[in-house]
């Protein structure tokens, strides 16, 4: 350990402060900056042997802060970080409140051949990690302070960790008033099935055609839910789907359950005699259903259908089927003298399954 390290090691322990940096609660020292009175602003330095970074949060006795700038302590493990008070705004585009460094603009401007005075801009220093906003569309930005909308007029991106956004005062600020309201606040499906969840928002009362809506899931192993809304049942269990918009969200409950198995239905049948059928002779066909494994034959309930050649034959009385059992059918070569052949087809009108699909019946005639 170097003497630097071991000297910030003793003024840890008898002059340091405890605070946080951004969410970590941790130790470090606090100094005035050199530059304070030169520069008219609250300056501050920060010595840590954290992760400190700017664009960073300090938080003391409830006050935050924002570091601004870093530097590396060389041949020591500690970093210096310089840092001022950050008051709260809040990114218009999305209601989302914030933490920045506010300054106001001093000076003049040229405007055509005159010099304005500065008197409705600010500069707001930000952390890139809370704000979307970029240098590419300044004026879709808009930034609320103090009472105050304010149009994003420049956006320096270039250092690092730190936006600086001038804003230019654009009006009163009026506050919006959203709501949301979902389709259904409750939900129980079973595994695999689906939901289609719908939204509808107001702003000030009227209602938004296009939100732009976030739809999250507090435990997407349960259901998930996708950018429209629809969402999927994965695993049995209880989980709760968020949709927010602006600054205000709603919720639907849904209780997954497990799937219910199907029921393996087959189906079989015999011949009571050949399906080669002789001059007056006949053969019955019988079907048997079993449900898991179990006779459900008393279920079925048959119809038939014959081909083109079979259906003429029937209608002239040359063959006829006659219905025993809702499961069973018997086929008669009533009159057809010619080797002929025909197919039936049976079907359990309960289930629309074919028992028998296609059968030959060959007709002998007299032979």
């Amino acid at each position: 350990m170097s003497r630097k390290d071991i000297f910030y090691q003793h003024l840890i322990a008898f002059q340091g402060i405890d605070g946080k940096i951004n969410d970590n609660d941790c130790r470090f020292l606090v100094t005035e900056n050199d530059d304070s009175k030169e520069n008219e602003f609250d300056l501050k330095n920060i010595i840590t042997d954290k992760s400190l970074k700017q664009g960073d949060y300090i938080t003391i006795d409830s006050i935050i802060y924002m570091v601004i700038d870093t530097q590396k302590v060389i041949d020591s493990s500690y970093i210096k970080g310089t840092f001022r008070e950050a008051l709260k705004i809040t990114l218009e585009s999305t209601l989302q409140d914030i933490h920045a460094v506010v300054d106001k603009v001093k000076g003049v401007y040229t405007q055509g051949q005159q010099l304005v005075e500065v008197h409705d801009q600010y500069n707001f220093i930000i952390p890139k990690s809370s704000c979307s906003y970029t240098s590419a569309t300044p004026q879709n930005n808009l930034i609320i302070y103090s009472g105050g909308s304010y149009d994003a007029i420049s956006i320096d991106d270039s250092k690092e960790g730190i936006l600086i956004i001038t804003g230019r005062f654009n009006s009163v600020y009026n506050p919006h008033v959203y709501t949301i309201s979902l389709n259904s606040n409750s939900q129980s499906m079973q595994e695999s099935a689906t939901y289609q969840l719908a939204a509808t928002a107001t702003d000030n009362g009227t209602i938004v055609a296009t939100p732009m809506l976030v739809w999250s899931s507090s435990d997407s192993s349960i259901a998930s839910v996708d950018d429209v809304g629809k969402v999927t049942a994965l695993l049995a269990g209880n989980c709760t789907i968020k949709c927010s918009f602006m600054n205000v969200s709603a919720s639907c409950s849904f209780n997954i359950t497990v799937k219910a198995s199907l029921p393996v239905v087959s189906y079989s049948g015999i011949w009571s005699n050949t399906t080669t059928l002789k001059f007056a002779s006949s053969s019955t066909y019988i079907a048997t259903q079993t449900t898991n494994g179990i006779d459900t034959s008393s279920n079925i309930n048959l119809l038939y259908s014959f081909d083109s050649i079979g259906s003429d034959l029937l209608s002239q009385g040359k063959i006829s089927i006659t219905k025993k059992t809702n499961a069973s059918y018997t086929i008669k070569n009533v009159n057809v003298n010619t080797v002929t052949d025909i197919h039936v087809t049976f079907v359990d009108s309960t289930t629309g399954t074919k028992v028998l699909d296609n059968q030959l019946i060959n007709l002998r005639g007299i032979q």
